[in-house]
């Protein structure tokens, strides 16, 4: 982990544990998994459904192309989404 994101970690205290990242390219073959369980959601639906993988989907989308826009010349294996989880 960077400096900069272990004292944002640190900040936390004890919940700013478990910390773990995806790079811009993960994150890219994750939406490749998703998408055809997605569009067959989208095929399938109706109004009693619940739509969570097309969810994900749209939501993966807009994280990956803020990330592009972020840092438009790095490569996809060196850009990372940083997270942890708190209790």
């Amino acid at each position: 982990m960077s400096d900069k994101v272990e004292v944002i970690s640190n900040q936390w205290g004890g919940d700013g544990h478990s910390t773990g990242y995806l790079t811009r390219a993960q994150l890219k073959q994750k939406l490749i998994e998703l998408k055809p369980k997605a569009t067959e959601e989208l095929l399938k639906s109706d109004h009693t459904q619940i739509n969570i993988t097309r969810h994900q989907h749209a939501r993966l989308i807009e994280i990956i192309e803020n990330l592009e826009k972020l840092s438009p010349d790095v490569d996809d294996n060196d850009q990372r989404l940083i997270f942890w989880f708190d209790n």
